[in-house]
């Protein structure tokens, strides 16, 4: 099997990156943005700061290395909050569905929306601002 190529993504574009997903849901009334555990809480949390808004904290639960469920650490969604699910990396899609179907069931009266850094083209309502282009992706906190 191939290994695949490795990308850093630069601080800089990050900072971009950021101010478009600020100005893409800035608009979304009674915003509470949702990290994913691990990967997407440093965007999460500065998202969070920047437009002064609640968040919570979803972690997958895995057996035998396969994802089994997701369960929040932190939740404080309040009855009339609009969604945003935040992850950094959409590849396989795993990750989302396993997401999908939990919130599917406790919040199908929300609004519930799906962003990623890196992405590609995909059937789960994922919008993603650059294509993963099958790299592995280097986050500017993962080199500190």
């Amino acid at each position: 099997m191939k290994e695949k190529e490795t990308y850093f993504y630069a601080f800089e574009e990050y900072k971009s990156d950021l101010g478009s997903l600020k100005y893409t849901v800035s608009g979304i009334k009674n915003l509470h943005l949702i990290a994913v555990y691990r990967g997407s809480i440093p965007l999460t949390v500065h998202l969070s700061n920047l437009l002064k808004c609640e968040m919570s904290i979803i972690k997958l639960e895995t057996r035998n290395g396969n994802v089994e469920e997701a369960k929040f650490v932190s939740n404080n969604i309040k009855e009339n909050d609009r969604l945003v699910v935040l992850e950094d990396i959409y590849d396989t899609g795993k990750t989302i569905r396993c997401i999908q179907q939990m919130m599917d069931v406790k919040y199908k009266d929300h609004s519930i929306r799906y962003y990623s850094l890196f992405g590609k083209k995909n059937d789960a309502g994922v919008v993603y601002l650059k294509e993963t282009n099958n790299k592995w992706i280097v986050s500017p906190w993962e080199t500190i």
